[in-house]
């Protein structure tokens, strides 16, 4: 048995793969070095124009085409070099891939392979490769009924049978010629209720036991996220990728009408489309969706009723364009809108999205 250190690949000029550190503010560019990072193996399985996805498409050599999204992967690799702990006492990378690529295959199955490594999801829009990967990220926008379709949010769940309370996560133990070998992870409460279910994978180029025991861990808390939702949104919505975070405000969960669409605005007074049913003593947050497609979230100081309408007086004025009707969504200490990651969007028709959600548990 032998080490090989394969070839140099692509990485930011600002980036010592030895000490896995990156200084400064990186411009852009890239510099060739021996790299394990998952990140830095992916953008150079997309951007060689001789064994990569580039070399399938010359009329983008010729026009110079980035073909990958560079800057999210400059997040994501950061990510995987994070010190973590290995179990043992000490610390390494949170995600390495230590393997040898040595055949073809179809180009969506080789990328989502690497991105398997820091547990990702890749997708193509707009003639452009982009990666995301399961990390905590702050969410970009909140989903009522008063911005989906017919105010329709339909679930679904898996049942308690398709869960599994071990997780057998295959690695490659270098103390041992990096042949196979088995991590058990345990989710101990499960496995007293449900008894010993197994859930055999496979981590994917990890010589790292360690690595293959957060692998497990990962595999089984994304089990326990059960919920699904579908929605369908209308022209709104058509700045949304897959990846992308979001609340649900949605009454049946929450227990009270949490959305729907701004009657007027003043100053720091915000008249909403209803009389909001709210607890004494509750801290309450407002989130109004603006015209350049952010949400800004404001503490509520006060609220007055008439008209079967509320009023809602906020700490500080919102700032920017604010369109006729805009969306809100109110949050308390107590009560918040659920988080949902965008799984998959599809079109409808030219004016329609379908957006397939899974419930995120931002602790995992």
């Amino acid at each position: 048995a032998y080490k090989v250190k394969g070839i140099k690949v692509q990485v930011p000029t600002n980036y010592n793969p030895v000490t896995r550190t990156y200084s400064g503010v990186w411009n852009g560019t890239f510099k060739r070095a021996w790299t394990n990072n998952p990140a830095w193996i992916f953008y150079d399985l997309v951007m060689s124009d001789r064994y990569g996805l580039r070399h399938y498409m010359p009329e983008l050599i010729k026009q110079n085409v980035t073909l990958c999204d560079k800057w999210t992967l400059y997040e994501i690799s950061q990510i995987c070099d994070a010190q973590v702990s290995d179990g043992n006492g000490g610390t390494e990378p949170r995600f390495t891939f230590n393997y040898q690529i040595m055949g073809a295959d179809n180009a969506s199955t080789v990328l989502q392979y690497i991105a398997s490594v820091f547990h990702g999801m890749t997708y193509w829009c707009s003639g452009t490769v982009y990666a995301k990967s399961d990390y905590p990220t702050d969410p970009i926008r909140t989903l009522t009924q008063a911005n989906v379709i017919s105010g329709k949010i339909n679930y679904s769940t898996g049942s308690l049978a398709e869960r599994h309370s071990v997780c057998l996560v295959t690695w490659y133990d270098p103390e041992d010629f990096c042949k196979a070998s088995v991590e058990e992870v345990f989710d101990w409460e499960l496995y007293q209720k449900i008894g010993y279910r197994a859930l055999e994978v496979t981590a994917t180029g990890c010589t790292s036991r360690g690595q293959a025991h957060r692998h497990g861990l990962w595999e089984l808390a994304t089990e326990a996220e059960k919920w699904q939702a579908t929605v369908e949104v209308g022209l709104d919505g058509f700045d949304y990728l897959p990846g992308d975070v979001v609340r649900i405000a949605d009454p049946a969960w929450m227990g009270y009408r949490a959305g729907g669409r701004i009657e007027a605005i003043s100053g720091r007074t915000i008249t909403l489309d209803s009389v909001f049913e709210r607890v004494t003593g509750e801290s309450y947050h407002l989130a109004l969706y603006m015209a350049d497609g952010t949400e800004q979230v404001r503490s509520i100081t006060s609220f007055s009723d008439s008209d079967g309408k509320t009023k809602a007086t906020v700490a500080t004025a919102f700032t920017g364009e604010i369109v006729d009707h805009a969306v809100w969504s109110i949050r308390g200490t107590q009560t918040s809108p659920r988080l949902f990651a965008i799984r998959n969007i599809s079109e409808k028709d030219k004016h329609t999205l379908t957006l397939t959600l899974r419930e995120v548990n931002p602790y995992k």
